[in-house]
């Protein structure tokens, strides 16, 4: 056997041991998915057909037009834009990529949303797998495995996964991009060394950036805040092929970014020349970009969403939509209140960094409440930021090797604070925040290794605290994250009564009334249904044990020794875990020993077990608006729009 035959095996299992990592960080990104999908009831499953407002609406009701090959008419979405879209005929309203990718899946799986959620899941996973390989080419293999695994538990990603909006394509779009643009590029960068395989070594090169520059084109035609990044993407490849050594005689090998140039522009102007026959006159790719800019920069708005204002207002009735040049609208809003127009700016940083997840169509603050398995996704934001801004400011004497992560956080950061700042937005920066975060995370163990103790500890006196403190901030809430969330519930009990299941009616009906003690429909539903025996034999006698202990507890409590009636009470709930009372009574307890989140939960939980109680539900309502966060320090304003 010679020397090169038996070497092919020992190639072929490096391979396979390098391949081990990236197997195992899919099949725990897309496990934890599947739980999370199969444990979803829902909130936010049927927000999708149900929320005339919700872009996952537009986006289904599109899908289905091309499925049944009709014109899509957006006016008749209920979207604010609609009044604008006049202007633009024949134009798409938004990038089109996603609802076409929708209606690929409606017509190969017919309107099965979850299996269009099971590919979403799928992409999710396979983006973690990237953001790994991307960390791997940069820090040591242990910390690009905890930037893989991140990626893979992080839970925005994997909530906004189940819903019908384009942010999970974007955020693979982007892990890609980076490893595609990383292969392409760095070795022209740092040098191949091997001058005989440098042609073979161009062409692969120009290969990946072409496959960059595609993939790139895709996100763009997803959402057009890529566009920056794109466009220094191709700039960065022409400026890696000028300090290549192995540049062929006559001068810089601008193969890759040429390449990258084109596969970018050909389904850009693909889309161009589509949306310019459709109007009659020059048209990019879509016509919400003038719009969002006017929401984004109006004197008076917010920052942290499409919200309509009154300058909004005034601007809208100045003349029909044909009349409105809103890019010449928007920079006179800068232009004559550019004191205002600073402070809005201000504001966008500052919900840039906010590691809150400000909700918009959907909540995910709720989406943890009404989903469990949400959980076990447990990395967020507020751990990867401080982690990942020191990634920035060690990393920096590696600028050239990391301009690419730079320059990307850096462009797609600006493209978010020229419009607003949204959670589902924001994802997409999240690959490139991981891998600096495991940068940061690995020039720490170094310096611990090499005793520099004293960097070491400045730089964990500086993160552990603002890790902590971005902890407890408290959740994003809103009123009508409840109120979509109950509603959610009530169809979904309207759904069962309608098959003859009473009791799966009754467990909705009163998940609905916890998240809104309000809802009259169905306070109205349950008193219909007759109460429901216990499902159990055993469960009477069960009952009648946990409500002796809590007689005990009433009389701790009466003399104010709240630990024995806490120890009552938790015996009661370990016997009759689905006793209302029990609950009620521990709520009763954690009020008045000043632990309202603990009383909050058992009072729901309560009113779930039992809707039709109606002091429960006035209690309920009653310490919900005394816990409630002032607006400016938790709560969001309900959005007058969508964003589109």
């Amino acid at each position: 056997m010679n020397s090169s035959s038996a070497s092919r095996p020992a190639s072929s299992r490096r391979r396979w041991t390098r391949a081990l990592p990236a197997a195992g960080l899919f099949a725990l990104a897309f496990a934890v998915r599947l739980l999370v999908l199969a444990q979803v009831e829902a909130y936010p499953k049927l927000e999708l057909v149900r929320n005339r407002l919700d872009d996952q609406v537009m986006f289904d009701a599109w899908a289905k037009s091309i499925v049944a090959g009709r014109p899509f008419d957006y006016l008749a979405s209920g979207h604010e834009f609609a009044h604008w879209a006049a202007a633009s005929s024949g134009v798409f309203p938004v990038e089109p990529l996603y609802p076409y990718a929708l209606a690929l899946a409606y017509r190969v799986f017919g309107f099965r949303y979850d299996l269009v959620r099971t590919l979403q899941m799928f992409g999710g996973a396979v983006a973690a797998v990237f953001a790994y390989l991307v960390a791997r080419r940069l820090v040591p293999g242990w910390a690009a495995l905890a930037c893989g695994a991140a990626a893979a538990l992080y839970g925005p990603l994997v909530f906004y996964e189940l819903a019908l909006l384009r942010s999970s394509g974007q955020v693979l779009v982007v892990a890609a991009a980076l490893w595609l643009l990383l292969a392409a590029g760095m070795p022209a960068a740092v040098g191949e060394g091997d001058p005989e395989r440098a042609e073979s070594s161009r062409a692969r090169r120009t290969v990946l950036a072409g496959a960059a520059g595609g993939v790139l084109g895709a996100g763009v035609l997803l959402g057009a805040g890529l566009v920056p990044f794109a466009l220094a993407a191709v700039v960065w490849l022409a400026a890696a092929a000028r300090k290549a050594p192995s540049r062929p005689a006559r001068g810089a090998d601008y193969a890759p970014a040429l390449a990258a140039a084109a596969c970018l522009l050909l389904p850009l102007a693909a889309v161009s020349i589509v949306n310019s026959a459709r109007s009659g006159r020059p048209a990019f790719i879509s016509a919400s970009g003038p719009y969002n800019l006017l929401l984004g920069n109006l004197h008076d708005a917010p920052g942290n969403g499409p919200t309509t204002t009154p300058a909004y207002d005034h601007i809208k009735a100045s003349g029909p939509p044909e009349s409105i040049d809103l890019l010449r609208e928007t920079a006179l809003q800068i232009a004559r209140h550019p004191a205002d127009w600073l402070r809005l700016l201000g504001r966008k940083v500052v919900y840039l960094l906010d590691p809150r997840e400000w909700p918009n169509n959907l909540s995910y603050d709720m989406g943890r409440r009404t989903v469990p398995a949400l959980r076990l996704a447990f990395v967020e934001l507020w751990a990867v930021l401080p982690l990942a801004l020191l990634g920035m400011i060690v990393g920096w004497h590696r600028r050239a090797e990391l301009a690419l992560l730079y320059i990307f956080v850096a462009s797609y950061s600006l493209a978010l604070l020229a419009v607003f700042v949204l959670a589902r937005l924001r994802l997409p920066l999240v690959p490139g925040l991981l891998v600096f975060a495991a940068l940061g995370l690995a020039w720490w163990v170094r310096a611990l290794r090499e005793r520099r103790l004293v960097h070491a500890g400045a730089a964990l006196a500086v993160v552990a605290p603002a890790i902590v403190l971005l902890a407890a901030l408290p959740p994003a809430h809103r009123t009508t994250d409840y109120e979509m969330a109950a509603a959610a519930h009530f169809t979904l009990a309207s759904e069962r009564e309608e098959e003859g299941d009473a009791r799966a009616a009754w467990r909705h009906y009163g998940k609905a009334l916890a998240l809104n003690p309000a809802h009259a429909r169905a306070v109205a539903r349950v008193r219909a249904l007759a109460p429901l025996a216990p499902a159990d034999e055993g469960a009477s006698e069960r009952f009648a044990a946990a409500a002796a202990l809590c007689d005990r507890a009433r009389e701790h409590a009466a003399e104010r020794r709240w630990e024995q009636a806490l120890d009552a009470l938790e015996e009661a709930e370990r016997l009759a875990p689905a006793s209302p009372t029990v609950h009620h009574y521990l709520a009763n307890v954690f009020h008045e020993t000043g632990r309202r989140g603990a009383a909050l939960r058992h009072l729901e939980r309560a009113v779930e077990l039992d809707p039709g109680n109606d002091l429960l539900r006035y209690n309920l309502a009653a310490l919900r608006r005394s816990s409630r966060i002032a607006p400016g320090a938790g709560e969001v304003p309900r959005p007058a729009v969508r964003r589109n």
